[in-house]
């Protein structure tokens, strides 16, 4: 369409409008195996039943995903425990102080549940990640208020002080934080709604990593932080320790911390388990979401399916609110609850990356380029203002 850019990668009909071939399209972070054969089986399935509306709620999606998350957290939670720990679990079972660190697995599994346990009723469905992206930053813009009517809105849209969730109250008008370079769809949404932004640079010369000067800007003046794990574009890691900082740091200052781990699959299951800790711990106040996504890692970038959890109600009821009647489909939900069972592609699929990884940067080191290298399955290089341009002559869609 004349006078539109898209800004995200993936556009290969885009591609072949404009060059006449089929790219190899290296501009999408998707997983290059394809569906998994489970995906693709309950794709088919489901298109022989009966053609009922999909379940707004997506109850069973939701299931599968709180047993799949627990499941994941009681794993790793049995290799890490500290002695602290442990004599917290064995006082919850009922043992004396003395007995208290000859604790179970069944204690600490009762532990883990009564703790960190995710609910199916903390989660929500959404049309990919994005999706889940532009309802928070459409909640966010009706929480705290502006002076003018946002786009969409009726009077009513602009919420009273005292209708306000208590942990809201007197934060009308407040900025959103992001990174930057960062995800450029954090600014579309926020942007679209009227929400001022305020951004953290990250240095060129420390290849784009996030410090610890990233407290000093996370103030009372910031009421959303959206944050990628692992960053985008370079696909670094965030070290726990620092994660943790900037979640007491958001606590301080009533942010509402958005952790988008659309792509922490590739980072390993300890890092999962670490931000779920962050974010499904007993300090219910704690502003905290969690964005992930099922395309990157299945390759369900067509099917479009994401979810998120908090233990903040008030927030998770509003992001229901801003959602379509049916945004999920029932093809999306059958094709996510089988994608949960995929451990043996998903383990496959890790091992390739990281072997690709290591491959890729070597190659494009020899070439001369620079590159900082990551942890995920993207990279970010850096060549000169042509280089885009010059690829997509030769069929490779990259994104810029």
């Amino acid at each position: 369409m004349k006078g539109t850019h898209f800004s995200h990668g993936g556009d290969v009909e885009g591609f072949i409008e404009q060059y006449h071939k089929e790219p190899l399209d290296f501009s999408a972070s998707i997983s290059p195996l394809g569906l998994p054969e489970g995906v693709k089986q309950a794709v088919t399935d489901c298109l022989q039943k009966e053609p009922h509306y999909p379940d707004p709620f997506c109850r069973r999606l939701r299931a599968a995903i709180a047993e799949a998350e627990n499941a994941r957290q009681e794993a790793e939670d049995g290799a890490e425990y500290t002695e602290q720990i442990a004599e917290k679990c064995a006082k919850r079972a009922g043992q004396s102080e003395e007995k208290s660190f000859g604790y179970t697995d069944a204690h600490r599994g009762e532990y883990t549940k009564q703790t960190y346990s995710l609910a199916p009723e903390r989660i929500i469905c959404a049309n990919g990640a994005s999706d889940l992206i532009w309802r928070i930053a459409r909640a966010f813009a009706r929480e705290y208020t502006y002076d003018t009517l946002l786009p969409g809105m009726t009077e009513r849209g602009l919420v009273e002080e005292e209708e306000l969730h208590p942990t809201d109250k007197g934060k009308r008008g407040r900025a959103a934080l992001l990174l930057s370079p960062t995800f450029i769809e954090y600014e579309r949404a926020l942007t679209t709604c009227g929400i001022p932004i305020r951004r953290h640079r990250l240095n060129d010369e420390e290849d784009f990593r996030l410090t610890e000067t990233v407290l000093d800007a996370i103030d009372e003046s910031v009421g959303i932080f959206f944050l990628p794990q692992p960053l985008y574009p370079t696909g670094k890691a965030i070290e726990d320790e620092l994660l943790g900082a900037i979640r007491e740091r958001c606590r301080e200052t009533g942010t509402r911390l958005v952790i988008d781990a659309s792509f922490a699959d590739f980072l390993g299951e300890k890092a999962i388990t670490f931000i779920n800790r962050l974010a499904v711990g007993r300090e219910k106040n704690l502003p905290i979401f969690v964005i992930r996504s099922f395309t990157k890692i299945y390759a369900m970038a067509g099917i479009r399916l994401g979810y998120g959890y908090t233990v903040d109600e008030a927030f998770l009821a509003r992001l229901y609110e801003m959602s379509d009647p049916w945004a999920v489909s029932q093809i999306a939900q059958e094709a996510g609850i089988a994608a949960l069972r995929e451990t043996e592609y998903k383990n496959r699929l890790l091992a390739l990356i990281s072997d690709e990884r290591v491959r890729l940067t070597q190659a494009l080191k020899q070439m001369g380029f620079r590159v900082i290298e990551g942890d995920a399955n993207h990279m970010m290089f850096c060549g000169n203002e042509t280089l885009s341009g010059s690829l997509a002559e030769s069929g490779l869609l990259v994104r810029r």
